[in-house]
């Protein structure tokens, strides 16, 4: 008998994971290959009520996020995304959100480490003008 654990994955459609989902973790992908130092936080917003699917009762968010903390050459910055569980066909900045955004849907504090100044300033901020799109 084969056991296939769900507990560490997020169900995706397939439309959304090989759309635009693909487009920006390929852009994702060229960014950690062209910095040293890229950090990233990936997964979908979890709430009561999402609809269920396997044994294991896996939910099936309605969105999902990304969380990009680059720290090339000590210069930190960062960049965050919010997509709603469907393809589309807008370009990947139009999904640019501040992290601030991220956090307070998801509860999640991403980078606590940093100085609260730092850290304040970079997550408040949804500018994308120095990532290369």
């Amino acid at each position: 008998m084969k056991l296939f654990l769900t507990s560490n994955i997020s169900p995706q459609e397939h439309q959304f994971n090989a759309g635009v989902w693909n487009r920006l973790e390929q852009k994702v992908r060229y960014w950690a290959k062209k910095n040293d130092g890229v950090f990233v936080v990936t997964g979908g917003v979890l709430k009561n009520g999402l609809k269920v699917i396997g044994d294991e009762n896996v939910a099936v968010p309605m969105q999902f996020y990304k969380v990009i903390l680059d720290n090339t050459n000590g210069k930190i910055k960062m960049l965050a995304f919010i997509m709603n569980h469907e393809n589309s066909d807008l370009p990947l900045y139009k999904f640019v959100v501040s992290v601030d955004e991220v956090e307070a849907l998801t509860g999640i504090d991403f980078f606590p480490q940093l100085d609260d100044a730092i850290e304040d300033k970079l997550e408040a901020s949804s500018s994308y003008k120095s990532w290369s799109f």
